[in-house]
């Protein structure tokens, strides 16, 4: 793991959260950091942290049996419907801005979700999603006229297609859980 707290960037009081801090803001962030964090070193200036340690993302994604630092401490949450990494998330940046009523505050929320392996939340595993709409050039079979980088691309099979197209709706499906926000 990197250690952090050994990068002068961010330990030299010039960040958005010290700032803030400074300024009179309470400060939150909740979700993916950087991905060799550690889980246990907070940045300066973060009044509430809770941040994926690095590499726990893999089993289950980050949606669920993942590692979490919080404010400096190592806690492992599991496979329960409590633990899906979105709506925990969330449940923690909503309680941080209800504790924050007549202050300012600032929330960073970024939640695993749309990335590594989609795992939707359970009451979403289900939900129909439509496929956006593809332009001509999707697939194309003649790319001779297209950027030297795109010229060796072959077109998809349908067997491929069909992963995508399957990846897609769970990448989707995992974004239900973001836009209902804890």
């Amino acid at each position: 793991m990197v250690n952090l707290d050994t990068i002068p960037n961010f330990n030299d009081g010039e960040t958005l959260a010290v700032w803030l801090d400074q300024a009179g803001y309470a400060t939150g962030f909740y979700g993916k950091y950087f991905n060799r964090y550690n889980g246990t070193w907070v940045p300066p200036g973060w009044d509430d942290w809770h941040a994926f340690r690095g590499g726990s993302v893999i089993n289950g994604g980050g949606y669920y049996n993942y590692d979490m630092g919080h404010d400096g401490v190592l806690l492992h949450h599991g496979t329960t419907l409590a633990a899906y990494s979105t709506d925990y998330l969330g449940r923690l940046a909503v309680d941080f801005i209800e504790s924050s009523a007549g202050q300012p505050f600032f929330v960073a929320f970024t939640p695993r979700a749309p990335h590594g392996r989609p795992i939707p939340a359970v009451r979403h595993k289900d939900v129909p999603i439509t496929l956006p709409p593809r332009s001509p050039a999707y697939n194309e079979a003649d790319v001779l006229d297209k950027h030297p980088g795109i010229r060796g691309v072959h077109p998809w099979s349908d067997a491929k297609q069909d992963r995508w197209d399957v990846r897609f709706r769970r990448q989707a499906r995992t974004l239900l859980a973001v836009d209902e926000g804890g």
